[in-house]
């Protein structure tokens, strides 16, 4: 009986944070793995994307990883607008070519 009420009470004590993470754990790594992906298919560094964005290197290597981090969204729509910048040139040098 004691040693049930302290499973319970030990359930219980799961955060709001922590239960997101749980939830969300698996969508974060497959969005972080597609975004490296990407990132590494232009040939840019951790280091080189940490500068375009405005991030450390560390944040855009737990970003990628699928780790909790704070922004994420906003981080997420950087990586976007960069890599569409990165589109862009490629399109415009391609034109330019004749």
């Amino acid at each position: 009986m004691v040693r049930r009420f302290f499973m319970e009470s030990k359930i219980q004590k799961v955060t709001r944070r922590e239960l997101h993470i749980l939830v969300n754990e698996r969508t974060w790594q497959e969005k972080g793995a597609l975004i490296k992906e990407m990132r590494e298919s232009y040939g840019i560094t951790i280091k080189d994307m940490a500068n375009h964005i405005g991030i450390s290197p560390a944040r855009v290597k737990r970003f990628e990883t699928g780790q909790p981090v704070n922004d994420a969204k906003l981080i997420e729509a950087a990586y976007r607008n960069y890599f569409k910048y990165l589109n862009l040139n490629r399109i415009i040098r391609e034109a330019l070519k004749f």
